[in-house]
């Protein structure tokens, strides 16, 4: 696993086979995003969508996403 900043996502992302992929709904502040991916080189194999609750103050889709 890698857990890091966007220079460290970016330099580990050539190597990466699987990505486990947080996508927040709605505008959050924070100075580090994870790099753009290109979809075309992913295939999702699963998707779940959270919405907010009690413990969550947005929407979000939890994704597992394996290289082409």
């Amino acid at each position: 696993f890698i857990i890091g900043g966007e220079r460290i996502f970016k330099a580990a992302l050539s190597l990466a086979d699987r990505i486990y992929l947080t996508e927040v709904k709605g505008e959050v502040k924070g100075d580090v995003y994870f790099p753009q991916l290109s979809l075309k080189n992913w295939k999702t194999v699963s998707e779940q969508e959270v919405k907010k609750d009690a413990q969550n103050d947005h929407d979000f889709i939890i994704k597992v996403l394996d290289r082409k």
